[in-house]
């Protein structure tokens, strides 16, 4: 279960940094504030330790980031061909 708040974590803090437009530092914060706030009430609901949960959301935040979002945020979709034109 901590991997979803890890993952949820980690594309809350991308819509955030997009709307916000922060730089690598803001969002570094903004990282370890939305994980402390998550293992906080991930180990009031889930009486489990809290930092062993804090430590386990930023891995699982970071693991997704390095591997899936900096791998594909440069990739633009294709466009869409609809009847010989393009839509995109």
């Amino acid at each position: 279960m901590i991997e979803f708040v890890g993952i949820i974590v980690t594309l809350f803090v991308q819509w955030l940094k997009k709307k916000l437009k922060t730089d690598e530092y803001s969002t570094l914060v903004i990282v370890a504030f939305v994980s402390i706030i998550a293992a906080t009430v991930y180990a009031i609901l889930g009486g489990t330790e809290f930092w062993e949960t804090l430590v386990r959301i930023v891995e699982v935040a970071g693991a997704i980031y390095a591997y899936i979002i900096l791998r594909f945020k440069d990739i633009e979709s294709p466009p869409i061909q609809v009847v010989g034109r393009s839509v995109n």
